[in-house]
């Protein structure tokens, strides 16, 4: 017979499991289902080499189009969480024109990706007059650089308890590393890569014939980079900083390619929990408009489907 187990979760053991992130993205899987959403932990794709990669949370949720049974506009959150107990800065500057162009596009995958407006293709963005609500561009400061303010381990030659020195400037780094995770390619670029996976499964999905179908079907998605810890925005005029607590960071990765996708400009948001549940609210509110846009031009997107399908 086998022998019983005896063994328990020590309070150190359940220490392990609080620091390492695991409570916090259960603790957020609430949030999402509360705002409406069907989330899932830990959800899979296939990233650009054709691994697989992991996602803390896949949340979907749909805004029905005015009119029309049984017809959404999709929307997918792609979450990625860190249990982080240092704070990140995001250096922000201020942009004088609001647009697509400088702010990056928002993510959108589905049929059709285009608007035939007298023989010119027009893309959703602007034939949809996304740019007029979207929270893309609402705000007024925007950020493309950012790290991580870790305190240095401690030295071994301090005695047990002789008093610390006052800590300096030098105790203290600032980077993209915060133990052995990189923020960087753990968070920013991960993010990158599952909303391609997710543009590129779904354009896998159609034949030829179901692309030709008069029936617009489109898929939002809002990569969301999600910190346990302090979010400060950080602006700089000559020599002059101001550090500036918030909980919502609007984020823009420039590059001529990121982590072998087709992407150039990627925005995603960066938040706090609390800025999280101010975030859901305001992509609610614009899923609703885009739904309603679509609703107002329906005739002419099904048409355009259908034209540029042949």
């Amino acid at each position: 017979m086998a022998k019983r187990a005896t063994g328990g979760l020590t309070k150190e053991m359940k220490g392990a499991i609080e620091r390492s992130g695991y409570l916090f993205e259960q603790r957020l899987a609430p949030v999402f289902k509360r705002a409406g959403y069907h989330p899932t932990p830990n959800y899979r794709f296939h990233n650009q080499s054709d691994s697989i990669s992991e996602l803390d949370i896949y949340a979907i949720s749909a805004a029905p189009i005015p009119g029309k049974s049984r017809e959404f506009v999709w929307i997918s959150l792609l979450v990625e969480c860190k249990n982080l107990r240092c704070p990140l800065v995001f250096f922000t500057h201020k942009e004088v024109i609001r647009m697509s162009l400088l702010l990056g596009e928002p993510h959108i995958a589905g049929l059709p990706q285009q608007a035939k407006v007298r023989k010119r293709l027009v893309g959703l963005v602007d034939f949809l007059k996304i740019e007029d609500f979207h929270h893309y561009y609402s705000r007024t400061k925007i950020s493309s650089q950012f790290c991580a303010i870790v305190e240095k381990k401690k030295s071994a030659n301090i005695s047990k308890g002789s008093k610390a020195p006052p800590r300096t400037a030098d105790d203290f780094v600032a980077g993209h590393q915060v133990g052995e995770l990189d923020l960087y390619s753990d968070a920013i670029l991960k993010l990158v890569q599952a909303v391609e996976a997710e543009k590129q499964e779904y354009a896998n999905r159609f034949t030829k014939d179901e692309c030709a179908d008069e029936r617009v079907d489109l898929w939002l998605y809002y990569p969301i980079f999600v910190t346990a810890g302090a979010l400060y925005e950080c602006s700089v005029r000559d020599r002059n900083v101001t550090y500036k607590r918030v909980h919502r960071i609007g984020f823009l990765h420039r590059g001529h390619e990121l982590a072998g996708t087709k992407s150039k400009d990627f925005r995603m948001d960066i938040v706090d929990p609390m800025g999280l549940r101010d975030l859901l609210k305001r992509i609610d509110r614009e899923a609703e408009k885009i739904a309603d846009a679509v609703r107002r031009k329906y005739r002419a997107l099904a048409k355009s489907r259908h034209a540029l399908a042949k």
